[in-house]
């Protein structure tokens, strides 16, 4: 199993963990659990970039974990009465959103790797033949 898999099925369910208790709970007590789980999605994606086999897109979205993590503590603690309990809501469905995605984004790396798709590219280049080469080009040749 792939660390990108944990650790995006582990975002996921902090986030929807969060988002229940931010519609359930008192602002006070939604804002320390933000602040607590922001920073356990900022140790784990911190934890996470030791795997060199992330990849780039991977790395971005993890970068993004990083920055919802971290404004998920600052307004945990810093706003107050439905300003903090919304702002943590919405963090907190960032974290299910992106966490989602990374899990499409594993599926689709998987589903190619296993049919054998790794070096499909969505526009395909033309060889090293010039355009009066081509077959389709052949009033050029007539004329030329």
């Amino acid at each position: 199993m792939s660390s990108r898999y944990v650790t995006n099925a582990v975002l996921a369910l902090f986030g929807g963990f969060v988002v229940v208790a931010s519609r359930t709970w008192h602002p006070k007590v939604v804002g320390w659990i933000g602040f607590a789980f922001g920073i356990g999605v900022i140790v784990i994606t911190l934890l996470a970039q030791l795997d060199r086999a992330r990849g780039v897109i991977q790395r971005v979205m993890d970068a993004g974990m990083l920055v919802l993590g971290g404004l998920t503590m600052a307004f945990g603690v810093g706003a107050s009465g439905s300003a903090q309990r919304w702002t943590v809501f919405a963090f907190a469905l960032g974290w299910v959103g992106m966490s989602f995605a990374g899990l499409t984004l594993h599926e689709i790396a998987q589903w190619r790797s296993r049919h054998q798709l790794g070096q499909l590219h969505w526009f395909p280049t033309l060889g090293r033949e010039t355009a009066s080469e081509r077959p389709d080009r052949g009033m050029e040749r007539i004329v030329g």
